[in-house]
């Protein structure tokens, strides 16, 4: 309990231990608590209020983040970065600093050669400090990205917000996010990392701001949008001297339904950001729709159920092969009703759908270590994996015979594989070169070794450096682009990045205006349903887009209706 305006009222025991660990000893300490200062229950001033957090945040001189007393599962979770520059990874992994910090959303799995000792449990309490319920609460975003100063506090320790982002920022990037943390503890480091996006001045569109946070929790589901509009570089509510008054409503209102809050975010997103990357954002798991959401067309974004969060669209830094649109067309989209009418062309049909992938990154902080004489090989210790890293490599060589018993069956050309499965890009985002198909025949020849040492009694193997670079490369790029997509083919023969959804007899068109393709399911009464987006390697080789038709195609434009 605590005293608010002369009245006692109710507070939970987490506000209480804040309180007391953050109060001065000897001054007044004016502080904004939004369980406090807002009517909860009054739905009219939690919209008003949420149009405010903007200029509250952005205001403030310093907000703390509270994640709860230090209990000793977490203690020493602030200490894993060192004073020499760099901080450690497992089994003597030392992951150095550079002088430049990386983007947060690139990867790059090869190692630095600086090494010292350090055991897997040593980064145990930062993975229990990552699983705490602040990580995964939405309204987090913007009271720490929009502060002047953020200070974390667990118990009486306390750590800078770079300090504690630039170590996540580097596990990341590294790999040891993906290989070693709790997916609880995984989607910490995603919260940690979208609010350093916005902090380094680097905001991004409303849609990319939502798949970034699709996975964040709140207890009301239209703050899934009402929670980080503030946070978007293309958001500004209609006014009513709007010089655009057919504008879609995109402001806080709490008084309309889920399913109204959602379709009005994708009308919005259509007229200011357009149709196609708004149906990029459209994959979703194979789980029921929640109640409320029941009937939602599948062009509007199930926000509760995104199966893939990265969508080409998400990375304004990607080096797809066509950088430009596919195709221009000025006919319009037309809304009816809850249907959505696209300008379009037909590509091919899909004919047969791989495995979902198994792709699992080489656990190289558990496996690789330095050899005393030789400091530019190391040493495979086979003989130490676990059931789980078998499995999971015999996994990844699976699914890669899998890619290419499929592209067999086309006349592609054997590198289309790699640069199917990999979007033509790096984990960074950057084109790759010819080299690269060498890199992927490299890392395949790797796991049928590795295995294979496996299977007669778990031999050791001593490797070049080099080769984990190269491996780190592959995986990196194979993370990024392949891990939430199906590897395919059309009727037409050629090989297809897909949603995890994709099935046999679906289509493949190329929306107005977009740059990727997208993936549609046929209905029966003749509509279509959205898939998501998709990658065609070879689309400008193929001849598919040659000109000759009005439209600059030789395929004919048509209106898809999408429910």
């Amino acid at each position: 309990m605590m005293k608010c305006n002369g009245e006692m009222i109710s507070i939970t025991e987490n506000l209480e231990s804040a309180l007391g660990h953050i109060r001065h000893p000897f001054a007044r300490r004016v502080l904004w608590v939004d369980a406090v200062c807002i009517d909860q229950e009054d739905a009219q001033e939690r919209g008003h209020q949420v149009q405010l957090m903007s200029q509250i945040f952005s205001q403030a001189e310093r907000v703390i983040v509270w994640l709860g007393e230090e209990t000793s599962d977490v203690k020493g979770a602030f200490s894993v970065r060192t004073s020499q520059g760099y901080f450690l990874g497992p089994e003597g992994i030392a992951l150095t600093m550079p002088g430049r910090k990386p983007r947060p959303s690139t990867l790059d799995f090869t190692m630095d050669n600086a090494a010292v000792s350090l055991s897997d449990g040593d980064l145990l309490p930062l993975v229990r400090l990552l699983e705490r319920p602040w990580f995964r609460r939405l309204w987090v975003l913007q009271e720490a990205a929009l502060a002047k100063a953020v200070i974390v506090h667990c118990g009486k320790k306390r750590v800078r917000w770079d300090e504690f982002s630039d170590t996540l920022n580097q596990l990341n990037r590294k790999g040891f996010v993906f290989d070693s943390f709790t997916p609880e503890a995984a989607m910490g480091v995603e919260t940690v990392l979208e609010i350093e996006k916005i902090r380094s001045e680097s905001r991004q569109s409303l849609l990319c701001v939502l798949l970034g946070t699709c996975s964040a929790e709140c207890r009301e589901l239209k703050d899934k949008i009402y929670g980080v509009l503030s946070l978007a570089n293309d958001y500004n509510p209609r006014r009513k001297d709007s010089p655009k008054p057919d504008m879609a409503v995109l402001e806080p209102d709490y008084t309309i339904s889920t399913f109204e809050t959602f379709l009005r975010l994708a009308i919005w997103g259509i007229q200011v950001c357009g149709a196609p990357e708004v149906l990029s954002c459209t994959s979703v798991t194979d789980i029921e729709p929640l109640s409320e959401l029941q009937g939602l067309p599948s062009w509007v974004p199930d926000w509760t159920r995104l199966d893939n969060n990265m969508p080409f669209s998400r990375y304004e830094f990607c080096h797809i092969s066509q950088q430009e649109a596919l195709f221009v067309c000025d006919e319009p989209v037309l809304l009816s009703g809850l249907d959505l009418e696209i300008p379009a062309l037909h590509i091919d049909i899909i004919t047969q759908v791989g495995c979902r992938s198994q792709f699992k990154k080489t656990p190289f902080g558990k496996l690789w270590e330095e050899e005393d004489n030789e400091p530019s090989k190391v040493m495979l210790r086979i003989h130490k994996w676990t059931d789980e890293t078998a499995k999971a490599m015999h996994g990844a060589l699976a699914w890669i015979y899998d890619c290419e018993r499929l592209a067999s069956l086309t006349r592609t050309a054997p590198r289309q594989i790699w640069k199917t499965l990999t979007a033509g890009m790096n984990g960074k985002g950057q084109a790759t070169s010819e080299d690269f198909g060498h890199y992927f025949r490299i890392y395949k020849d790797f796991l049928e070794a590795c295995i294979s040492a496996h299977n007669l009694g778990g031999s050791d193997m001593v490797v070049p450096r080099s080769l984990i670079d190269i491996i780190g490369q592959v995986e990196a790029a194979l993370h990024m682009w392949s891990s939430k997509r199906r590897f395919a083919i059309t009727e037409k023969g050629f090989t297809v990045l897909v949603p995890n959804q994709t099935m046999q007899g679906d289509i493949v068109i190329i929306v107005a205006n977009s740059r990727v393709p997208h993936i549609l399911r046929p209905r029966d009464d003749g509509s279509y349903a959205v898939l998501g987006e998709a990658y065609l390697g070879n689309i400008h080789d193929s001849g598919l887009l040659e000109q000759g038709g009005p439209t600059g195609s030789t395929h004919e434009t048509k209106y898809f209706r999408l429910t």
